[in-house]
C-alpha cells in the first residue's frame, strides 16, 4: 500500500488524511482547512506531525469545502493531497488453530487497530486441525477507516481455538475520486458495533459470517 491522500466522505464533519507509505518512526506534516464563505478563522490553516499513517481530522462546520496538504519535514513545499474514496479491501492473514477449528458458514474476525478502532474481517469456510496453520484472504465488512491496515500485524485476534494475524496491508482500502472536496456521509459505511481488545477477540464462532 503505497498512497496517500483525503477522503472527506466520512460522516458529515470529519475528513480523513492518510500517508501509509512512510515508516511508523517517520513523521510527516500535515495541515487542513476549511473553504468558503465563513469567518475568517474557520479559514485558517490547522497543522500537526504524525508518525502515524492516518490522521482524522474535525470541522466545526458539516458539509464544507475542505483542502489538505502534506509535506515529509519542515524544510519541504507543501503538496496538495489527492482526493481519494473509502473501499472494502482485503488482506492475507495467517490462521493457526489452536484447538480443532471448524468453520463450514465462514466467520467474522475483530481486533483492535494501532491507529484506533476495530477492524473486522470476513473468512469463508475453514477447517484446521489443532497446530495446523494456512493463509487467507479475507474482505473487511465494509469502507471505514478502522479496516485500512496498513502494516503486517496491524490485525490480531487469539481465541481459545485460533490465532488470525494479517500478513499484508490491506489492499482496496482506497479508490481514486474526481468528486468535490465537502464533507459529508459514506453511502456505503453502515452501522457496526464490535467488541475486542487488545491481542484479543470474541471467538469467531459466536460472529456471523
Amino acid at each position: 500500500m503505497r498512497v496517500k491522500g483525503l477522503v472527506v466522505k466520512l460522516d458529515g464533519n470529519g475528513a480523513l488524511l492518510f500517508h501509509v507509505e512512510q515508516q511508523r518512526t517517520t513523521n510527516w506534516c500535515w495541515r487542513w482547512r476549511v473553504t468558503g464563505p465563513w469567518p475568517a478563522p474557520y479559514l485558517e490553516w490547522r497543522e500537526g506531525v504524525s508518525a502515524g499513517p492516518l490522521v482524522l481530522v474535525r470541522s466545526e462546520i458539516s458539509a464544507c469545502l475542505v483542502e489538505a496538504q502534506w509535506r515529509p519535514d519542515d524544510s519541504s513545499e507543501w503538496s496538495d493531497l489527492p482526493l481519494f474514496e473509502l473501499a472494502a479491501g482485503t488482506a492475507v492473514f495467517r490462521v493457526r488453530a489452536l484447538a480443532d477449528f471448524d468453520q463450514p458458514q465462514g466467520f467474522t474476525a475483530v481486533s483492535p487497530v494501532p491507529h484506533g478502532g476495530i477492524a473486522a474481517y470476513r473468512f469463508g469456510p475453514l477447517s484446521l486441525a489443532a497446530g495446523a496453520e494456512t493463509e487467507v484472504t479475507a474482505s473487511s465488512d465494509g469502507p471505514v477507516p478502522d479496516n485500512v491496515l496498513p502494516c503486517a500485524g496491524d490485525f490480531r485476534a487469539v481465541t481459545p481455538s485460533v490465532e488470525i494475524e494479517n500478513i499484508t496491508p490491506s489492499t482496496g482500502s482506497f479508490v481514486p475520486s474526481d468528486g468535490e472536496r465537502r464533507l459529508g456521509p459514506n453511502p456505503l459505511a453502515k452501522p457496526r458495533q464490535y467488541f475486542a481488545i487488545a491481542g484479543a477477540s470474541v471467538d469467531p464462532a459466536l460472529l456471523k459470517p
